[in-house]
């Protein structure tokens, strides 16, 4: 494992206030919905993603559980975030409450685990990276408490082990741990910073700050062609989470 490299001094002045501020904010939903009438790929991804929606409207909600020969919570912790980005995703298309009730769910039992199983730390980014979306997707629609107890759980579940762990130096791991531990917490704190909070705003611009650093580091692994020395699989992941940091950024500070 690699050190971490120098944070860059980031200063989010520009941060979207209202919600939903990721990846999707509501003036893009037009768009969406009119590519979604008239080109048939993405007419059959809708109806893929429908079909799976109304799948889990009869599952009930994971329960916190160690599981693999690894003995970590990841299989859960993927699980959660497929459910709640599946769900909140369908309400916002047809705004279907039956969907974000069911999302609402998901996130709240996943607010009630004792931990995240910070040991394994990609279970902790990936929770962060579902509840983030989910609540900032959702917050329209949530009751105050709901909002309470979702950011509350980002905050001492997933952010709060992850700022622990930067004060030890302990993150720039030189793989595709770096990109998913960096992506999911910068989607959690993104999530959940408010301009009114200074405190939430402060510890967005240190993920953010230290992740420019290491995962720009991290991006060098891409070279010369694009490809990837943990093979496709990683390839894959990696590059799932490098975009969802970068996307994440994009949407809630415009840059």
């Amino acid at each position: 494992m690699a050190q971490q490299g120098p944070p860059i001094a980031t200063h989010i002045t520009a941060l979207r206030p209202s919600h939903p501020r990721l990846f999707l904010v509501d003036d893009d939903l037009p768009t969406v919905r009119k590519a979604i009438s008239e080109d048939p790929y993405e007419k059959n991804e809708f109806q893929r993603l429908h079909k799976r929606a109304d799948a889990l409207l009869a599952k009930p909600v994971d329960p916190y559980r160690i599981t693999g020969s690894e003995h970590t919570h990841l299989e859960t912790a993927r699980d959660v975030e497929g459910r709640v980005i599946t769900l909140s995703g369908m309400y916002r298309l047809t705004g279907d409450r039956r969907y974000a009730d069911r999302a609402t769910a998901e996130m709240l039992s996943a607010a009630s685990y004792p931990n995240w199983y910070p040991h394994h730390f990609l279970d902790t980014a990936e929770l962060a990276t579902a509840l983030g979306i989910g609540y900032d997707w959702l917050y329209p629609i949530l009751t105050i408490h709901q909002r309470e107890v979702i950011a509350t759980a980002i905050q001492e579940l997933g952010i709060t082990p992850f700022l622990e762990r930067l004060d030890k130096n302990d993150v720039h791991y030189d793989n595709n741990w770096g990109q998913v531990c960096y992506g999911g917490e910068t989607v959690g704190a993104l999530a959940i910073a408010e301009t009114s909070n200074e405190d939430s705003i402060r510890q967005a611009q240190r993920i953010v700050g230290q992740a420019r650093t290491d995962v720009g580091i991290l991006m060098k692994l891409f070279a010369p062609d694009g490809g990837f020395e943990e093979g496709p699989v990683y390839w894959n992941y990696a590059t799932t989470y490098n975009a969802l940091y970068l996307a994440a950024l994009d949407s809630a500070i415009g840059t």
